[in-house]
Parts: C-alpha cells; sequence; structure tokens
C-alpha cells in the first residue's frame, strides 16, 4: 500500500513569490508582468480543483487572480 504525503498548498502570494520573483528590472512596456503573470497562470493551472479550493479559487479565477497577484508584488 502506497502512502502520499501531502504538501500544504501555498496561499496565492507565496505561489507568486516562489514561481515569478520580482526583480528589479525595468518593464516599461508590461513584457516582463505579462511573462510573470503566464507563469503564475501556469502554476495555478496545473494544480487539482480541490487544491485550487482550498485558495478560494476555481478555474475560472485564474487569469484575473495571475493579473492580481501580480499587480500585488510589482
Amino acid at each position: 500500500m502506497a502512502t502520499f504525503a501531502l504538501s500544504a498548498v501555498p496561499n496565492l502570494s507565496e505561489l507568486v513569490t516562489r514561481v515569478a520573483p520580482r526583480r528589479s528590472l525595468a518593464d516599461p512596456f508590461g513584457i516582463v508582468s505579462g511573462y510573470r503573470a503566464y507563469v503564475v497562470y501556469t502554476q495555478l493551472s496545473a494544480l487539482g480543483d480541490v487544491e485550487l479550493a482550498e485558495m478560494g479559487l476555481t478555474r475560472a479565477d485564474l487569469p484575473r487572480a495571475a493579473m492580481e497577484a501580480i499587480r500585488a508584488t510589482a
């Protein structure tokens, strides 16, 4: 019988910090911010529905959550 260790689901700000840390780059055209939002969205979409629900998100919330998370850390 296999046992699995469940890791704690990070909150959104921890996830953003881990997968798309803020660097002191100039971003005049929003290219860096757009890429960071893409990375966050990709990581969120890889989570299961139960993990998303634990974070208070649904799949429909992912684009908005990714952009808001990037704006909050900018």
